[in-house]
């Protein structure tokens, strides 16, 4: 029981973000996480194109 008090005690000690915080950072990484999905997939056929083209001669 003294473990459960001691977490809940320091969960009180946190500062959380607010929720404007959390709302603009899962923008963010949604914003990244397409742009970096992009450059893989733009990258994949590039190399791709490239290595059917190697393969061609």
């Amino acid at each position: 029981m003294k473990f459960l008090k001691n977490i809940i005690a320091e969960l009180k000690k946190s500062t959380w973000p607010s929720k404007k915080d959390v709302l603009n950072m899962t923008i963010y990484v949604l914003i990244i996480s397409i742009l970096l999905s992009l450059t893989m997939v733009f990258l994949d056929l590039g190399l791709a194109h490239i290595r059917d083209w190697f393969l061609k001669i």
